[in-house]
């Protein structure tokens, strides 16, 4: 699971983000443990080929119940049907703990392409300022 976090960091990310195994494995934990976080894999022939993590929390300014993607992953000679059930079931267990909206991510063009056609609608863009390097 690190080393696939290290392939998504690598991807749409890679001037984009550090990456820490330390930090994954810390993060990866704390999914797992929490109630309020999810942590799901896919996985073809007991191997694994995606993953993706959320978390739920009250929205900063309504107060609403909300989810936020941390990560979703997907090997990309696996991508489509494997990567549809991940974020069904992550939609599935938000709906289950009552949150109001699932926000996703998106670092580029081709996801933000992927999220229209699914039906998500785009609310904001993200910008990044690096303050040490």
């Amino acid at each position: 699971m690190v080393e696939m976090g290290q392939e998504f960091a690598a991807s749409e990310y890679r001037e984009k983000l550090d990456y820490s195994p330390e930090a994954v494995k810390e993060l990866l934990g704390f999914l797992i443990v929490n109630s309020d976080a999810l942590f799901l894999v896919a996985e073809k022939s007991a191997v694994l080929i995606g993953m993706m993590g959320v978390l739920a929390h009250p929205h900063p300014i309504s107060g609403k119940r909300v989810a936020m993607e941390v990560f979703w992953w997907v090997d990309p000679e696996h991508r489509g049907s494997a990567g549809i059930r991940v974020l069904n079931a992550a939609k599935e267990w938000a709906r289950d703990q009552k949150v109001t909206s699932l926000f996703m991510i998106a670092p580029s063009e081709r996801i933000e392409k992927l999220y229209e056609r699914l039906g998500l609608q785009r609310v904001e863009v993200h910008y990044q300022l690096k303050l040490e390097e």
